[in-house]
């Protein structure tokens, strides 16, 4: 029986005897009851210590808490979020809601992507934080800490002697101030922010900057490291991230479609088409009595359409002759094919206003005749999906000099071309202009030449997303010089005002040229272009007598060849502003990039060679002057970089590994043709070169006069490399006429 008093607890507590019996009663119920809550002497609801259990086991299956994991195994099936996958001993989560229920295979391989480990997600989450300083690299003993600015860094002390840090930049990333930082536990150096950071709150102990002792003068306080093993491995790591980063972006791109977007789209349809005499537009009469529709005007023209049309010799299937036409004319599903000798499908001789070809197709006799598809000489012409095939002999052929036009969208050119030197998609018997703009378009014919003239001039105003595959000559002309002297005055250009974006040139075996040829061109572009295969003494692509010719991040690969001259990948001969950067070379059986005769303004910048059985860069000829190579990346079979004869060359950043035997050093100044003690001169060889445990025979820098013709010296040029930990130097850091004013 229950007192029920009602006696207040305060302030020590109820000593009624009947108030103990209530509590023991209580206590009693509190421990052993099957009840969930019970009632306390004053009247007050409790859990019971059931109610309690019951309450974190609610809490727990809320929260989503499940106690059984599922073993992985094939078969197991993941209903809920909640449920946790065991595994090896680690616990995996299913990644993504939208993948449940799951069905594990058992595949590890297939399940593990959409699986993520729960087991140690607060220690990855620490370790890559990016902005406390106090975790990330941090937390591993002898790691390399990168921190992001100067106010990061003056927060942050060192954990031991010589501890090294990468200093991001000074406030903003890009400001130039990024650098190595050494911990000093024992300096008091005044700290200037720039070479000494004092830890706020700690007065002995300074990070100190790691650069040259060269740069600072004689009697400077700070050590220089920068030869170190640590420091040479953190400048090693950074080179060959660089290096792969241009790799990545070298060369067509596997997202870009190369060639017709929808090659069943090109050439002629199944819909029936009626023969044509040959025809003639030379009124507007004469064209709206062809159409099968259409008014005339731009946005309606005439309509001529579903006709096979053969031309021969002396009678073209097509004459274009109205050079004040004001109306347009569209031709579509029209077929002209023949074999003549010398004759063309369609000779468009001028034109008021630009005509149309969609779904058109242009066919020869595959080599045993001579046929030409279009003659043009003052006209614009538009081409859609259409097809060449067979015509062995040009496609385009310019004559005259005013002006001709040609756009090419989701077209190709296929077939057997006659193997001479006059074949070619555009050609011009004398002077003139041609423009042209090509979208993803497919040149698969053999043995032709895309250029060739004489005193012609192009104008690739733009060619994308397209193959050039199986060519003779893929760009170019082998039979074509612009006379010698100052190429910068010398006219006409042969190939000028050029961008070519997302195009690949290959080869096809037996054909005995270069995948890219070009003399006399003026400011053109290659961007994201790849350049592949080549034949034994052929250079992959080589382009002569040109100014302002810029190669970015394109791809090039020669599988074929010796390691002898006429073997190189990219060369320039007789240049002036060529600028090739970011690029990559993935086999060369000779010298990699090469100039011969440099004009000035020669620029090589950050290009990676791999698999090079001669040097990556080869720079040589006598009068050569101005050349800069900054950032060469990957491994050959001989010097990393040579300059042979050529004066005022500035060469830094070179870490490439060397594979033979035969070179003096990573960077090699050398005298062969030149008079004694002239050339090479004003060469300055600066920044990290390739350190001694990546340089396998001699030195990361050499002179070599081994192959001179006549005994004696170089002329003045300088030179600092770190070797064996030390900072060496060759020359005098000023070379002849290199004053600054």
């Amino acid at each position: 029986m229950a007192f029920n008093t009602g006696n207040p607890v305060e302030p020590n507590g109820s000593t009624d005897p009947r108030d103990l019996s209530d509590n023991a009663a209580i206590l009693d119920k509190f421990v052993t009851s099957n009840d969930l809550t019970w009632l306390d002497r004053l009247g007050r609801v409790r859990k019971t210590l059931r109610g309690i259990a019951q309450q974190a086991a609610d809490g727990q299956a809320a929260s989503g808490w499940e106690s059984t994991f599922v073993q992985y195994a094939a078969g197991a099936s993941i209903q809920r979020p909640t449920q946790l996958i065991e595994r090896n001993g680690e616990l995996y989560r299913v990644a993504l809601q939208s993948l449940l229920p799951l069905a594990l295979s058992g595949n590890w391989t297939t399940d593990a992507p959409k699986l993520v480990a729960v087991g140690n997600s607060p220690l990855r989450q620490e370790m890559a934080d990016l902005d406390d300083i106090s975790k990330g690299a941090s937390m591993l003993g002898r790691s390399f800490q990168w921190i992001r600015n100067l106010a990061k860094l003056k927060t942050l002390a060192g954990r031991y002697e010589g501890d090294i840090i990468q200093l991001g930049s000074k406030t903003t990333m890009g400001d130039r101030f990024a650098s190595p930082f050494e911990w000093r536990a024992s300096s008091t150096a005044t700290p200037t922010d720039i070479d000494v950071v004092q830890v706020g709150g700690v007065a002995t102990g300074r990070w100190h900057r790691v650069v040259q002792r060269l740069l600072l003068g004689a009697g400077s306080g700070i050590q220089t490291d920068i030869g170190s093993t640590a420091v040479a491995e953190v400048l090693r790591m950074q080179a060959m991230f660089k290096a792969e980063k241009i790799r990545r972006a070298a060369g067509v791109q596997p997202w870009i479609t190369l060639g017709p977007a929808d090659p069943t789209l090109v050439g002629v349809t199944t819909d029936p088409r009626t023969t044509q005499t040959p025809m003639t537009i030379t009124s507007q009469a004469s064209a709206s009595a062809l159409a099968a529709s259409g008014t005339g005007t731009a946005t309606d023209p005439y309509i001529i359409r579903n006709k096979n049309v053969t031309f021969a010799s002396g009678s073209p299937g097509l004459t274009l002759n109205d050079p004040a036409a004001t109306y347009y004319i569209r031709f579509y599903n029209v077929r002209f094919t023949g074999t003549s000798n010398g004759s063309a499908a369609i000779n468009a001789a001028a034109f008021g206003t630009p005509v149309t070809f969609e779904r058109c197709g242009f066919a020869g006799g595959s080599g045993t005749a001579d046929e030409v598809a279009i003659q043009l000489t003052a006209i614009t012409l538009y081409f859609y999906g259409c097809e060449w095939s067979g015509i062995s002999g040009q496609i385009f052929v310019g004559a005259g000099t005013t002006a001709k036009r040609a756009y090419l969208t989701d077209c190709r050119v296929i077939g057997t071309a006659k193997s001479s030197p006059t074949i070619g998609v555009f050609w011009a018997a004398g002077p003139g202009e041609f423009d042209v703009d090509i979208l993803r378009c497919a040149f698969t014919s053999s043995h032709f030449h895309w250029h060739v003239g004489n005193g012609w001039t192009i104008d690739y105003n733009s060619v994308q997303n397209t193959i050039i595959s199986g060519c003779n000559v893929g760009i170019g002309d082998l039979n074509y010089l612009k006379p010698g002297g100052n190429i910068l005055s010398q006219l006409p250009n042969m190939i000028r005002h050029s961008y070519f974006k997302n195009v690949r040139f290959t080869f096809t075996a037996g054909v005995t040229q270069t995948a890219c040829y070009g003399n006399g061109a003026d400011n053109c572009k290659f961007e994201n272009c790849s350049f592949e295969g080549s034949a034994v003494d052929r250079r992959l692509f080589e382009w002569r007598r040109t100014s302002d010719v810029t190669m970015l991040r394109c791809y090039f690969q020669k599988s074929i060849g010796n390691n002898t001259a006429g073997n190189e990948v990219c060369e320039f001969w007789e240049s002036a502003g060529v600028t090739i950067q970011e690029c990559w070379t993935n086999g060369a059986p000779e010298d990699c990039y090469e100039i011969v005769t440099s004009y000035g303004r020669n620029r090589l910048i950050d290009n990676v060679a791999d698999n090079v059985a001669g040097q990556c860069v080869d720079i040589f000829g006598v009068g050569s002057f101005d050349v800069e190579v900054d950032g060469v990346y990957g491994d050959c079979g001989d010097a990393a970089v040579l300059i042979t004869d050529v004066d005022y060359v500035q060469v830094s950043n070179v870490f490439v590994k060397q594979t033979g035997t035969t070179a003096l050093g990573s960077v090699v100044l050398e005298r062969r043709n030149a008079a004694p003690g002239v050339s090479p001169k004003g060469c300055s060889i600066t920044g990290l070169l390739s350190l001694p445990e990546v340089c396998s025979q001699g030195a990361p820098f050499a002179v070599d006069t081994r192959y001179a013709a006549v005994a004696g010296g170089i002329g003045s040029n300088f030179a600092t490399w770190w070797e064996n930990g030390e900072l060496k130097t060759y020359g005098a850091a000023t070379p002849a006429r290199l004053t600054l004013r």
